[in-house]
């Protein structure tokens, strides 16, 4: 089986879509965070809305 060639560009955009998905773990993390601190707030009852 060959080595498959790509060019410099496929390359820096199989990069970009990488970091994208990275991006957009990132973002899942800092959003499930962000709820298990307003659940911990409301469990100890200093809800601020």
């Amino acid at each position: 089986m060959q080595d498959e060639q790509i060019t410099p560009l496929q390359h820096n955009m199989r990069r970009l879509v990488e970091l994208d998905d990275l991006q957009n773990t990132i973002r899942m993390l800092l959003d499930s965070i962000e709820q298990m601190e307003i659940a911990d707030e409301q469990a100890a009852g200093d809800v601020d809305d």
